[in-house]
């Protein structure tokens, strides 16, 4: 052996002993038999801790899928109601286009209409201001 090698071995010799005494056991006052069961006990304690500490672990990731899958529906629900919502407001500002097109063409034809009929100096109602000679509110239109 190198000493490199009995150097390490002599640390974990010591860090055994000191684990010995941390556990309240005289490492000096006990036979070889005795220092291996308790080592074996050691051992199988870190193997079931270990087992136990993976079954969590895999439980944990199952947990995790299982959110993430939930999460992933929710996204796509929004989402869905996200673009239920901008196809309805697309078709509300197409109704409303549309609407505004054939008033505006109602208003140049009702404006073809007034100056055909002479009565091209009274404005539409939505461009009379009250206090104006050709305001139609409350009053009849003055020829």
């Amino acid at each position: 052996m190198s000493s490199a090698e009995e150097n390490s071995c002599e640390e974990e010799l010591r860090e055994i002993q000191q684990r010995f005494e941390t556990e309240g056991l005289d490492w000096e006052g006990l036979g070889t038999g005795e220092k291996h069961l308790h080592l074996w006990r050691w051992l199988q304690d870190a193997e079931s801790n270990l087992r136990s500490s993976r079954r969590m672990l895999d439980k944990l990731r199952e947990v995790q899928h299982e959110e993430l899958e939930e999460m992933e529906g929710y996204v796509s629900h929004v989402r869905q109601l996200a673009d239920t919502r901008a196809a309805h407001l697309e078709s509300e500002v197409m109704t409303l286009r549309s609407r505004l097109e054939v008033q505006q063409r109602q208003a140049v034809t009702l404006a073809n209409l007034l100056q055909r009929s002479g009565l091209e100096s009274t404005t539409l109602p939505d461009e009379a201001v009250p206090g104006d000679d050709n305001w139609v509110g409350e009053q009849t239109v003055q020829n």
